[in-house]
């Protein structure tokens, strides 16, 4: 969905995820799910909060764990968004294509 638009990047895991982000340039947005292997979305986006180097790189959260206290939770972090799977591709365009915009 994204690739028609943008150079797409993606890992299997946040370890690759941030090891790929100390050797590239900064992304423009970063998706992220909550459940991963290896480290979970709240720690990625702690991790990536607390980085002088990626706190201002937008994030979007995509995940099927919904519960309105991971949601606030991901926002406390830092996250500038939450979408709930099943999502609208439109949706998620028009909140990647503003936050890139307002960035």
């Amino acid at each position: 969905l994204l690739s028609e638009n943008f150079d797409v990047v993606c890992v299997d895991n946040p370890i690759l995820a941030l090891q790929w982000m100390d050797n590239n340039p900064n992304p423009i947005l970063i998706l992220s799910d909550l459940a991963m292997p290896e480290m979970d979305g709240f720690e990625l986006l702690s991790n990536l909060k607390g980085s002088a180097f990626f706190r201002e790189i937008p994030i979007i959260i995509l995940s099927g764990l919904s519960d309105s206290k991971d949601r606030i939770r991901c926002l406390e972090l830092g996250a500038n968004d939450f979408i709930a799977k099943p999502f609208n591709p439109d949706e998620l365009l028009l909140k990647a294509n503003r936050l890139i915009a307002n960035s």
